[in-house]
């Protein structure tokens, strides 16, 4: 709740940054306001994850990079995401996952588009797939929409579904 009586000296603070007395408008404010863009310069809490006090500094698992970081919790292996995602540890724990039952079904009901009965349907497809592939496939998707509306699919699968 805003404070009411700004006069009062027991809400005068002094700004962390800019050192200039102002009267807080809210209770644990360190800085005074806008104008002077002093707020922008501290570090807020916005989120994220509470470091655990007490790690010493490591060194980044990543063969490519090797760089000291300090960890945010025990099990921390790499300085980001991306650096973990390039170490062995990582890799054992995707081979772990694709090993899984359900994973493998899925991979394997992904592959089978061949199946399909329909031969303008699979080529559709395999156009679909092979765009999502090269990284054009927002730009080609006007291009596979009217290969769509050349071959009839739309409408020839709706008939189907219905």
């Amino acid at each position: 709740m805003p404070r009411r009586n700004f006069d009062d000296p027991k809400y005068a603070r002094i700004c962390e940054v800019c050192g200039e007395s102002f009267q807080q408008r809210r209770a644990g404010q360190r800085t005074c306001s806008l104008p002077k863009k002093c707020r922008a310069q501290l570090p807020h809490n916005t989120g994220g994850i509470r470091v655990k006090a007490g790690l010493e500094s490591r060194i980044c698992q990543n063969p490519n990079c090797g760089g000291d970081f300090i960890p945010a919790r025990e099990s921390q292996i790499a300085c980001t995401r991306t650096c973990y995602r390039k170490t062995e540890a990582w890799r054992q724990v995707q081979e772990r996952q694709d090993a899984r039952p359900e994973r493998r079904e899925a991979q394997n009901r992904r592959r089978r588009i061949g199946e399909c009965s329909d031969p303008d349907y699979r080529r559709f497809l395999n156009l679909r797939m092979n765009l999502k592939r090269s990284g054009t496939f927002a730009a080609a998707s006007g291009a596979v929409l009217g290969l769509l509306a050349l071959v009839g699919l739309r409408k020839r699968r709706m008939d189907e579904m219905n």
